[in-house]
């Protein structure tokens, strides 16, 4: 639990115990403007759930899961991106 934010936060490390990325639940009304544009626009709803995921040194994007298993990755200007994970 991320106590600033009082949202749920998941922590990734890989086996040498480097952190890898870094989850945080994410509320839909702090997304960017473009963001839920693109998502209103492109896939015509409001109904989903938003983590803001953030790697060292690489920034961060948003997952996007729209429902029926169907997740999108977009950046801070509602550009879909490829899932960064790994």
């Amino acid at each position: 639990m991320d106590r600033d934010r009082n949202a749920y936060t998941d922590v990734y490390y890989d086996k040498y115990g480097r952190r890898m990325y870094v989850r945080h639940e994410w509320n839909q009304n702090e997304l960017p403007v473009r963001v839920r544009e693109r998502i209103r626009n492109r896939y015509r709803t409001d109904s989903y759930s938003v983590y803001r995921v953030e790697k060292p040194g690489r920034g961060f994007y948003f997952q996007i899961s729209l429902g029926g298993n169907r997740v999108i990755y977009l950046d801070e200007r509602g550009r879909e991106v490829r899932n960064r994970y790994y």
